[in-house]
């Protein structure tokens, strides 16, 4: 009856706690309190932390610890000693809550090798920080919106995702962008205006047998030096696999098997001790980590730009894994070690320079080993062309000249950059003529308009 509604109306207006709490769909840090995918909430101490977690909770049951520390630690921790991958999937894994605290962008590492290698394992083993790995490992086949609203989920905290070769093209660089990006795209709301923006940060563990950059190449799109300084790629091969030392097993196999089981059982405690162990003082641990950071990056070479970008994060997944090690049992200084190899490799693979200028200058090798002495370019001499024109050879001392169509250069060697970086680039690498006559980089071919002229270093017969 309407009386007794307006009664239970009363009641619930003016009986009951005057506390105020906050409702959150954003799992990661609100102020001294940490909340799980899960929903549960850590606090440095047992007071009610006045926030009701409202959000997706659809892998709850994943992220339930189970068995003791002791047990993950000699079972699953132990074995990174010395193994340089085991470190960066462990150093990714405690970096993760890291983020909001220093203030760090989001962004990850890719781990990529051969079939049946250890990449997976790795994965694992830094899910197993958290919770029960086969219940909250994702795949790379999903939509760039099902990762955003994932990435939320798992704010401040990992997101690993297996296999990117199970992903359509045009979703990788989308999905790393987004997720990178930490904001969800704005969109409009039924009752008018627009809907709350979601905001999150997240590390992300990625794997598979191809590097998104070749994989984006095979299908022509781009992956940028933006989503690359997100993401770095880094081999999984090491001495056995993933692996520098086995520990005792036999092979590779033996000891991925012998993880991936224990990480099945030992699960989710260290994750949540670390919480704590940085709720005992916050500020402090603020402090540590960058302490950590910084002496890891004085460690390496003076980098700048994209590079700098990338080594400031192996320089957070090794704070984080220092940082951790009274929960890891992992002697200090071994952390640091096995995540400075991994940086160490990828320097060595990628270089300190941009990798907007690498790949460009690729895109002018590749350019001229594929149609230098082909059809494309006629002889200096030539006047007649053909359908696939690009432009004329010409010999200039011992090496080769190559003329090129402003057209084709810009679309074929170029591509997505801007046509006077290109020229800029590879100028200062010796790879293309500057005209100090016009002070430009186009020259004249009499009756035949402007070229590009790239220099080889094919050396022609005489």
């Amino acid at each position: 009856g309407r009386v007794k509604r307006e009664r239970l109306s009363d009641y619930l207006q003016t009986q009951g706690s005057g506390d105020i709490y906050t409702i959150t769909d954003r799992a990661g840090w609100h102020k001294d309190t940490y909340i799980m995918p899960s929903g549960e909430t850590i606090t440095a101490t047992d007071k009610n932390p006045a926030i009701i977690y409202n959000g997706d909770t659809s892998q709850a049951k994943a992220y339930q610890p189970n068995g003791e520390l002791t047990d993950w630690q000699q079972n699953i921790a132990r074995y990174a000693a010395g193994n340089s991958r085991l470190c960066l999937a462990l150093g990714a894994s405690f970096a993760a809550p890291l983020l909001s605290l220093l203030n760090e962008e989001s962004g990850g590492f890719h781990l990529m090798g051969d079939s049946s290698d250890g990449k997976t394992t790795a994965a694992k083993v830094a899910l197993s920080v958290w919770g029960k790995p086969s219940g909250s490992l994702l795949s790379w086949s999903g939509t760039k919106i099902g990762f955003s609203n994932t990435a939320a989920a798992r704010n401040d905290g990992l997101l690993v995702l297996d296999e990117i070769g199970q992903a359509s093209p045009h979703v990788i660089g989308d999905t790393v962008y987004s997720v990178m990006n930490g904001i969800n795209k704005v969109q409009g709301a039924k009752q008018g205006g627009n809907r709350a923006l979601t905001r999150w940060k997240v590390m992300m563990f990625s794997t598979g047998e191809k590097t998104p950059d070749s994989i984006l190449k095979h299908h022509k799109g781009d992956w940028n030096a933006g989503q690359a300084a997100r993401l770095p790629s880094i081999r999984a091969a090491a001495q056995y696999g993933i692996y520098d030392t086995l520990h005792g097993f036999e092979d590779g196999a033996l000891l991925s098997e012998h993880i991936a089981q224990s990480a099945e059982k030992y699960h989710g405690t260290a994750g949540r001790l670390f919480i704590r162990q940085l709720l005992d003082d916050l500020e402090q641990a603020k402090q540590q980590a960058t302490e950590r950071m910084a002496a890891f990056m004085a460690t390496i070479p003076e980098l700048s730009g994209q590079a700098r970008r990338v080594a400031k994060r192996f320089a957070i997944a090794a704070a984080a894994l220092e940082l951790a090690a009274p929960v890891t049992g992992l002697p200090i200084g071994v952390g640091m070690a096995g995540v400075k190899q991994c940086f160490d490799e990828w320097l060595e693979a990628n270089g300190a320079g941009k990798h907007e200028d690498r790949r460009i200058i690729e895109q002018a090798e590749d350019f001229i080993a594929q149609y230098a002495l082909g059809t494309r370019f006629m002889e200096w001499s030539d006047k007649s062309t053909n359908k696939d024109h690009a432009g004329y050879r010409k010999q200039e001392g011992e090496k080769l000249e190559l003329w090129v169509i402003r057209r084709v250069f810009a679309d074929e060697i170029a591509q997505s950059f801007d046509e006077s970086k290109a020229c800029r680039v590879l100028a200062d690498n010796g790879l293309l003529k500057y005209n100090h006559k016009n002070k430009g980089y186009q020259h004249q071919r009499k009756g035949n308009g402007w070229f590009h002229v790239l220099a080889t270093s094919i050396e022609l017969d005489d």
